[in-house]
């Protein structure tokens, strides 16, 4: 058994050489994971003040077109309202000529008056009895004009026309 010992005996060490890492290397790894990070995370930051600076920028610009287009929809309206009292204003105007000339009208049509522009400027008189004449309207007192006469003197007025022309 001694020699089984013996044999079994192994000459140096035989513990594992131990790895070593240098502990700089790990520091410099862990310093640019965590500058990577950093920079990962401003980047972050800077998108979402980016998006939220665009967000306040689009809805600044909206209400800027929806005030504009107010503002022409209301200058609109008030030209409307302008040419709606105009209308009414010239409604009013004509309305009270025509009241105007309604009231000649019946100033001229009454009576006393037609028989005081008759007296006064047309010179005439009330016809006394003797004057008067009558006639009966229910006769045929007018001759009438022949059928041939009318022909002819249109023809005429052709003829004349033609000569002119021709």
């Amino acid at each position: 058994m001694l020699e089984d010992k013996k044999m079994q005996y192994v000459k140096g060490s035989a513990a594992l050489a131990p790895k070593r890492e240098e502990k700089e290397t790990t520091r410099q790894k862990d310093y640019e994971s965590l500058r990577r990070a950093k920079i990962e995370r401003e980047n972050r930051l800077k998108y979402k003040k980016n998006m939220q600076k665009r967000k306040v920028l689009k809805t600044i610009v909206a209400v800027f077109i929806v005030g504009i287009g107010l503002m022409y929809n209301e200058g609109r309206i008030y030209e409307k309202q302008q040419k709606i009292i105009e209308i009414n204003k010239e409604i009013k105007t004509v309305n009270q000529q025509i009241e105007d000339v309604k009231y000649q009208l019946l100033k001229l049509n009454s009576v006393a008056n037609i028989k005081e522009i008759a007296d006064n400027e047309l010179n005439m008189t009330i016809p006394k009895n003797t004057e008067t004449v009558y006639v009966d309207f229910s006769k045929e007192n007018f001759a009438e004009a022949t059928q041939e006469e009318k022909e002819s003197f249109a023809e005429e007025v052709l003829d004349k026309i033609k000569s002119l022309l021709f």
